[in-house]
């Protein structure tokens, strides 16, 4: 990607189309967690799953193997894409949006790898616990609140994201 000029201000993506996108990778992680989980279970569980109660024991004792599979899948999908030639995931790229550093330069896959170890973090946290989704808010609302439209990870690492289009 070429450089920006000095001076010039990167056009930060909002909170809205960011959100668009990130529903739409994670649509394709999760489905694609599941459907490699879906196999492991059957193997490993068989055909139990006859009625109501077994199959909600069965997507219980599965959850731990399907929410590693979303983690690993997650952070290697985001790392790849992200520090590619791209500069972004399929969702991004959908919507328009590009992640670069704060000169408008691609980023290394060390700090693709760190972002996206950070969010998956902050989304387990999400999906256990009521009170830690609580705590981790603000790191989401930093969005709405910084001129550059940074997470607190992105803004530690020195990331932002762009539009494109």
């Amino acid at each position: 990607m070429s450089q920006m000029k000095i001076g010039t201000t990167l056009p930060y993506a909002g909170f809205g189309k960011r959100f668009y996108a990130y529903l739409i990778d994670q649509s394709i992680i999760q489905g694609t967690a599941f459907a490699l989980a879906y196999p492991i279970g059957m193997y490993k569980w068989g055909d139990q799953a006859q009625s109501m109660e077994a199959l909600i024991t069965f997507l219980s004792e599965m959850m731990p193997i399907i929410t590693l599979l979303i983690v690993l899948i997650g952070v290697v999908y985001g790392t790849f894409f992200e520090a590619s030639a791209l500069g972004a995931t399929w969702g991004k790229r959908y919507c328009g949006l590009r992640v670069t550093n704060e000169s408008g330069e691609g980023i290394t896959y060390s700090d693709a790898f760190l972002r996206n170890v950070g969010l998956s973090v902050i989304n387990i946290a999400m999906y256990f616990d009521f009170i830690m989704a609580l705590l981790v808010l603000p790191m989401y609302l930093t969005l709405l609140l910084w001129k550059e439209k940074q997470t607190l990870y992105d803004k530690v690492l020195h990331i932002v994201v762009i539009r494109t289009k």
